[in-house]
C-alpha cells in the first residue's frame, strides 16, 4: 500500500525491532490500521516517531537511581 510500512519496515527506519514497533502500537505511541492481521503505519507516522526524543535500552530500575 502506498504511504504505509509495514511493522517490519517501520522498525528498520527506526532502528527497532518489529515486536518493538507492535508493542508502541499498542501503548499508543504509534497510531497504525491494522488491514486482516498485519499492522501498516503512515509514513508521516514513522517520521513523527522518528523525531522523538527516545532514549535508547531499558529503563533504570528505581533501586540503582538511589545508589
Amino acid at each position: 500500500m502506498k504511504g504505509y510500512l509495514t511493522t517490519k519496515q517501520a522498525g528498520e527506519v527506526l532502528g527497532i525491532t518489529p515486536d518493538r514497533v507492535r508493542q508502541l502500537i499498542s501503548e499508543g505511541t504509534i497510531k497504525a490500521e491494522k488491514f486482516g492481521r498485519d499492522n501498516f503505519i503512515l509514513e508521516s507516522e514513522v517520521k513523527r516517531v522518528e523525531k522523538m526524543d527516545r532514549k535508547p535500552g531499558r529503563p533504570s530500575k528505581k533501586s540503582d537511581s538511589i545508589k
